[in-house]
């Protein structure tokens, strides 16, 4: 029988229908381990099974492939996560320490292939060799820090060409968290965009039926930018690679030095390098720890001026620029850090005023308590003894930083309040 066609494989694919890379990791790791313990998967949950002693079984030959340099600590990792979370689909939990423990067992945690981050004179000689649709797709991943697969679904409304910088929206059924997000694209990315939009359905039209590399082969029209499989962008970024001789692989695994994915380190390292802040470089990436703390702080627009100051450092053909430029844009970046740096320490005095009682409310709160007195409305009821003691009481009762905290919330709400009825008014009068 075929896993594909197994009701319990069918069952566990399901839950990740959107991410067909995702599906084709999963269905890999279940060939390898049914091959390896010889059962039908339809009847592995009916009758008690030592599970147990199967990922044992699995994690052994596992082991024996990596010591013969066909399997990396890295993809072990990663097939013992997938069988743990097809056991737990199916309502088998193992002991937490039973993993830990396999894993802890796999000695190194690194891809055994060291990736070679291209340097911007080496993406020039390699995008010499490069079309215009080949151009646009490279030029748009090196920018943007994409996934390929991201990079393949993207569709024309995702992008806003009129935007400065050029800001594409990424859906979140493209993206390997299943979160939308922004990012932005280079001046010369989006010349190189304008140029192949001009040529596109002219060559897709050529090609439709000719070829194995389009998406959506059955339908009349696409509104994907680059409507090709990933394999193809792989295949076409390899070919690149040999006629610019930098096909270089690692002798252990076999793997190329400088594949497409090492576009995305192009992208971490040098917006970083140009003066970005690390945390908003990986939430444009899509990294997922970053993203919800990133974007609670930042708008798109403000995303997009932080991506205009380091984008420089990510030019391929005017990467070189003229140097006194650099220094130029450099100073100026010096210049909004120090105004920006100014503006945080001012919200935090303010903030700090706000929580503290000053010397001006104390006075404030003393004429109060006097005049109350003088009208007869500081009645005895409320304070037991009619006292200059009375009055230190009511302003340390004031001056608790729990009530200080109401206080603040209070004017807080009124402020909101106030604001928006004032932008109804605006609204209101056109």
């Amino acid at each position: 029988m075929q896993l594909e066609e197994s009701k319990v494989i069918k069952n566990f694919l399901s839950y990740y229908e959107t991410k067909e890379s995702t599906k084709k990791n999963k269905m890999g790791t279940l060939q390898k381990f049914f091959k390896i313990i010889l059962v039908d998967p339809d009847a592995y949950f009916v009758d008690g099974r030592p599970y147990r002693q199967n990922v044992e079984k699995f994690w052994k030959s596992m082991m024996a492939e990596h010591k013969h340099k066909h399997l990396t600590p890295l993809s072990i990792r990663m097939h013992l996560s997938n069988i743990k979370m097809f056991l737990m689909r199916n309502e088998i939990e193992l002991p937490t320490i039973f993993w830990r423990d396999l894993k802890n067992n796999i000695q190194g945690s690194r891809k055994a292939t060291q990736d070679v981050v291209p340097e911007p004179k080496q993406l020039r000689e390699i995008m010499a060799h490069a079309g215009t649709k080949e151009m646009a797709m490279f030029l748009i991943s090196s920018s943007t820090g994409m996934r390929v697969e991201e990079l393949t679904l993207l569709k024309i409304e995702d992008i806003d060409l009129d935007a400065d910088p050029v800001m594409i929206s990424i859906r979140g059924e493209t993206t390997k968290s299943g979160n939308p997000r922004v990012t932005f694209i280079s001046n010369e990315a989006k010349e190189a965009l304008q140029k192949w939009l001009k040529v596109r359905d002219d060559y897709i039209a050529h090609v439709r039926g000719k070829t194995k590399g389009l998406h959506n082969k059955k339908k009349e029209y696409s509104s994907e930018i680059f409507p090709f499989t990933t394999g193809t962008a792989r295949d076409w970024w390899n070919l690149l690679l040999k006629k610019a001789n930098y096909d270089q692989r690692d002798p252990q695994t076999g793997h190329r030095l400088m594949h497409l994915h090492t576009l995305r380190a192009y992208f971490r390292t040098n917006l970083v390098a140009g003066g970005v802040a690390l945390d908003i470089t990986e939430a444009l990436m899509g990294h997922e720890g970053y993203l919800t703390k990133v974007y609670r702080r930042f708008s798109p627009r403000q995303l997009g001026e932080f991506y205009k100051k380091g984008v420089w450092a990510l030019q391929v053909f005017e990467g070189g620029g003229d140097p006194k430029e650099k220094r130029d844009l450099q100073k100026a970046n010096e210049a909004k850090d120090s105004l920006i740096n100014l503006q945080a320490e001012e919200i935090k005095r303010i903030s700090s005023e706000k929580a503290q009682i000053t010397a001006q409310e104390l006075e404030e709160m003393r004429e109060i308590i006097r005049e109350r007195r003088e009208n007869g409305r500081l009645s005895p009821e409320k304070v037991q003894t009619d006292s200059p003691g009375d009055e230190e009481k009511l302003i340390k009762m004031l001056s608790h930083p729990k009530v200080r905290e109401v206080i603040f919330q209070i004017r807080e709400k009124e402020y909101d309040r106030l604001k928006r009825n004032k932008n109804q008014r605006r609204l209101a009068l056109g």
